[in-house]
């Protein structure tokens, strides 16, 4: 009885933590179109593009760069401030030294106009 309790009782709270949204299913409201005042760079090395980066003026909102390597990885920018300027590069690298730039296969920025 008390073993068949306990089994019913796990399935409830599986069920339960299965039914709630994670974070990463909610949607971030952001846009990867630049809006005006931000822009999407790329970086080349040997005639194959490497890295993403996005550039905004300040007063912008935050944003990311965001590009997916060659062998599967996706690589994340971290913006950063600069007087006038934010800026966030995402590079594909070799994850073994001397970290040699790799073919992105994808790149974008991701813009949160609205901070």
């Amino acid at each position: 009885m008390r073993r068949t309790l306990l089994s019913a009782l796990t399935a409830v709270l599986v069920v339960g933590a299965l039914a709630i949204a994670k974070p990463a299913q909610a949607d971030p409201y952001f846009t990867t179109t630049p809006p005006d005042g931000c822009y999407l760079y790329t970086y080349s090395h040997q005639g194959y593009t490497y890295a993403s980066q996005t550039y905004c003026t300040r007063m912008h909102g935050l944003h990311r760069a965001v590009a997916v390597c060659s062998d599967g990885r996706t690589v994340h920018g971290y913006a950063e401030e600069m007087d006038y300027f934010r800026f966030s590069t995402a590079e594909c690298r070799s994850t073994a030294y001397p970290w040699d730039p790799i073919p992105a296969v994808e790149i974008w920025g991701e813009y949160w106009p609205d901070y």
